[in-house]
């Protein structure tokens, strides 16, 4: 059962205030999978994932990635408008044995502001920016 599929169940029983909430051991099928999952996750809470630090193996193939806030991470340039203020919220993710993947560390907190809900703001002040930009 993929870490979807649980979160659903869950939600459905429970009736938390999100339906999904990656936890530690979670599993996923592929990358992509994973990246989907937190996405779906920073979807509901109110922040953007990008991919962050990997790492590979021996035999070359990568066995670690992190998936990352958009904000973490520090500035290029000390004197550009930026979002990246090292935001610490992540999740880690190992390769299985399987050659599948597993959060291996979840880290849930922020240090800035959230957005609205499921993209509510992302949405009016991007088109507040795009009227001001064609007008």
């Amino acid at each position: 059962m993929s870490a979807l599929e649980k979160a659903l169940r869950r939600y459905a029983e429970k009736k938390t205030d999100t339906v999904i909430v990656p936890a530690v051991g979670s599993t996923s099928h592929s990358l992509r999978e994973a990246y989907d999952y937190y996405n779906l996750y920073s979807w509901e809470i109110g922040f953007g994932v990008r991919y962050g630090k990997s790492r590979l193996n021996v035999k070359r193939t990568k066995c670690m990635q992190e998936i990352v806030c958009g904000c973490s991470g520090i500035p290029k340039k000390s004197n550009t408008r930026t979002c990246r203020c090292r935001c610490p919220a992540l999740i880690r993710l190992l390769r299985s044995k399987d050659n599948g993947w597993y959060i291996s560390e979840f880290i849930p907190s922020h240090n800035h502001s959230l957005m609205e809900k499921c993209g509510g703001k992302v949405y009016s002040s991007c088109s507040q920016i795009n009227a001001r930009r064609w007008k």
